[in-house]
Protein backbone atom coordinates (compact mmCIF):
# COMPACT_ATOMS: atom_id res chain seq x y z
CA UNK A 1 0.00 0.00 0.00
CA UNK A 2 1.35 3.41 -0.88
CA UNK A 3 0.88 6.54 1.19
CA UNK A 4 -1.38 7.92 -1.56
CA UNK A 5 -3.65 4.87 -1.55
CA UNK A 6 -4.24 5.31 2.18
CA UNK A 7 -5.85 8.73 1.63
CA UNK A 8 -9.58 9.04 2.12
CA UNK A 9 -11.48 9.00 -1.18
CA UNK A 10 -12.82 12.51 -0.53
CA UNK A 11 -9.28 13.85 -0.76
CA UNK A 12 -8.87 12.59 -4.34
CA UNK A 13 -9.93 15.57 -6.39
CA UNK A 14 -7.69 15.14 -9.40
CA UNK A 15 -5.24 17.74 -8.11
CA UNK A 16 -1.54 16.83 -7.90
CA UNK A 17 -0.15 15.57 -4.60
CA UNK A 18 1.17 18.51 -2.53
CA UNK A 19 3.00 16.63 0.22
CA UNK A 20 6.74 17.08 0.27
CA UNK A 21 7.30 13.88 2.29
CA UNK A 22 5.46 10.55 2.25
CA UNK A 23 2.85 9.52 4.79
CA UNK A 24 2.53 5.93 5.91
CA UNK A 25 -0.42 3.92 7.20
CA UNK A 26 -0.37 4.36 10.97
CA UNK A 27 -3.27 3.60 13.29
CA UNK A 28 -3.03 4.66 16.92
CA UNK A 29 -4.70 6.87 19.52
CA UNK A 30 -4.45 10.65 19.32
CA UNK A 31 -5.84 13.60 21.27
CA UNK A 32 -6.08 16.93 19.47
CA UNK A 33 -6.83 19.99 21.61
CA UNK A 34 -7.97 23.28 20.08
CA UNK A 35 -5.76 25.98 21.59
CA UNK A 36 -8.29 28.82 21.71
CA UNK A 37 -11.12 26.94 23.45
CA UNK A 38 -9.39 23.96 25.06
CA UNK A 39 -11.80 21.59 23.26
CA UNK A 40 -10.32 18.07 23.31
CA UNK A 41 -10.98 15.76 20.38
CA UNK A 42 -9.94 12.13 20.84
CA UNK A 43 -9.56 10.05 17.71
CA UNK A 44 -7.30 7.71 15.83
CA UNK A 45 -4.67 8.37 13.23
CA UNK A 46 -4.75 6.72 9.83
CA UNK A 47 -1.54 8.16 8.32
CA UNK A 48 1.69 9.65 9.64
CA UNK A 49 4.60 11.49 8.05
CA UNK A 50 7.39 13.78 9.15
CA UNK A 51 5.30 16.89 8.49
CA UNK A 52 1.88 15.81 9.70
CA UNK A 53 -0.83 13.20 10.01
CA UNK A 54 -4.47 12.42 9.28
CA UNK A 55 -6.96 11.88 12.11
CA UNK A 56 -10.22 10.01 11.58
CA UNK A 57 -12.96 11.93 13.36
CA UNK A 58 -16.60 12.71 12.68
CA UNK A 59 -16.39 16.35 13.77
CA UNK A 60 -13.08 17.82 12.60
CA UNK A 61 -11.92 21.33 13.42
CA UNK A 62 -12.07 23.99 10.68
CA UNK A 63 -9.11 24.62 8.37
CA UNK A 64 -6.54 26.89 10.03
CA UNK A 65 -7.40 25.89 13.60
CA UNK A 66 -4.33 25.87 15.87
CA UNK A 67 -4.10 22.72 17.98
CA UNK A 68 -1.93 20.78 20.42
CA UNK A 69 -1.35 17.16 19.43
CA UNK A 70 -0.64 14.07 21.55
CA UNK A 71 -0.08 10.84 19.60
CA UNK A 72 0.32 7.64 21.62
CA UNK A 73 2.29 4.58 20.42
CA UNK A 74 3.23 1.79 22.79
CA UNK A 75 4.95 3.54 25.72
CA UNK A 76 5.86 6.68 23.76
CA UNK A 77 4.00 9.96 23.25
CA UNK A 78 4.64 12.52 20.52
CA UNK A 79 3.51 16.05 21.40
CA UNK A 80 3.54 19.08 19.13
CA UNK A 81 1.63 22.18 18.21
CA UNK A 82 -0.14 21.90 14.88
CA UNK A 83 -2.49 23.52 12.40
CA UNK A 84 -5.44 21.97 10.53
CA UNK A 85 -4.59 21.97 6.80
CA UNK A 86 -7.75 20.36 5.48
CA UNK A 87 -10.99 19.17 6.99
CA UNK A 88 -13.60 16.66 5.78
CA UNK A 89 -16.83 16.76 7.81
CA UNK A 90 -17.79 13.27 8.96
CA UNK A 91 -14.42 11.82 7.88
CA UNK A 92 -11.42 13.57 9.45
CA UNK A 93 -8.72 16.18 9.03
CA UNK A 94 -5.11 16.61 7.98
CA UNK A 95 -2.86 18.32 10.51
CA UNK A 96 0.55 19.89 9.96
CA UNK A 97 3.10 19.76 12.79
CA UNK A 98 4.30 23.26 13.74
CA UNK A 99 7.44 24.05 15.77
CA UNK A 100 8.03 20.58 17.22
CA UNK A 101 10.86 20.48 19.75
CA UNK A 102 14.02 18.55 18.82
CA UNK A 103 13.29 15.77 21.33
CA UNK A 104 9.78 15.33 19.92
CA UNK A 105 11.12 15.39 16.34
CA UNK A 106 13.42 12.54 17.38
CA UNK A 107 10.42 10.46 18.54
CA UNK A 108 8.60 11.19 15.28
CA UNK A 109 11.61 10.38 13.10
CA UNK A 110 11.98 7.04 14.86
CA UNK A 111 8.35 6.13 14.23
CA UNK A 112 8.49 7.21 10.57
CA UNK A 113 11.73 5.31 9.96
CA UNK A 114 10.09 2.18 11.38
CA UNK A 115 7.03 2.69 9.16
CA UNK A 116 9.16 3.31 6.06
CA UNK A 117 11.16 0.14 6.68
CA UNK A 118 7.97 -1.87 7.16
CA UNK A 119 6.26 -0.44 4.04
CA UNK A 120 9.28 -0.81 1.76
CA UNK A 121 10.65 1.43 -1.00
CA UNK A 122 7.36 1.64 -2.95
CA UNK A 123 5.67 3.80 -0.30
Amino acid sequence: MTADSARPASEDSGRPERRSVPRYPFVTTVIVTELSSGTRLPGRTSELGLNGFYIDTLEPFPVGTLVQIRIFKDQEVFESPGRVLYSHLGIGMGILFVDSTPDQQSVLKGWVAELAARCGPDS
